[in-house]
Order: structure tokens, then C-alpha cells, then sequence
């Protein structure tokens, strides 16, 4: 298979430059199985992650730990994604969310 800009990019991305840190993700989701298998495949490309299944607990671990990346479900138990993502760019983070 002939690899693509796409695919390169991917790569670069999961490595850091200095070599000696991984990407940290942060997985906001409830469902237990989803959540597992998202972590399973992020730990498996040489990513770092946290799990969290509520927006309570996505808060509290973005004010103790820097992340690269949010990987965010919409319907949580205590709220609503995208209220919490408008509410997290207002307080200027700025690293991508997947929804």
C-alpha cells in the first residue's frame, strides 16, 4: 500500500519532536465499551490517554494536565458536548476536539 499525504501526516502528528513525550488525549465518553476500544486503539498507535465519562471529570482533568487533543461524545449524563466545548473555547484552549 502506497502510503499518502494523509497517512504521513497522521504519523508525524502521533510522534512528538522531541521524542520523549507522547501525544495525551483526552477521551470524554460514557459508554464503557466505546471508550475502551477508542483507548485500546490510541494506546496502540503510541498515544497517551485519559478516560473520563463525564464533562465534571473532563474539566477537573483539563485543569491538572495538558492535552493535545479532546476526543468529546455529545450526550453526556451531566450535559450537553457542545455547551462544554463552547464554554472550553471561551476560556482560550485552543487544541483540537473530535466530536
Amino acid at each position: 500500500m502506497q502510503a499518502t499525504t494523509d497517512t504521513i501526516r497522521l504519523e508525524s502528528i502521533a510522534m512528538d519532536t522531541d521524542r520523549t513525550r507522547k501525544m495525551r488525549v483526552l477521551i470524554v465518553e460514557d459508554d464503557a465499551g466505546i471508550a475502551a476500544g477508542l483507548a485500546a486503539t490510541l494506546k496502540g498507535a503510541g498515544y497517551a490517554m485519559d478516560v473520563t465519562p463525564t464533562l465534571a471529570l473532563a474539566s477537573a482533568a483539563l485543569r491538572v494536565e495538558s492535552f493535545d487533543m479532546v476526543l468529546l461524545d455529545l450526550n453526556l449524563p451531566d450535559g450537553d458536548g457542545l455547551d462544554w466545548l463552547r464554554q472550553l473555547r471561551q476560556t482560550g484552549a485552543a487544541m483540537p476536539v473530535l466530536i
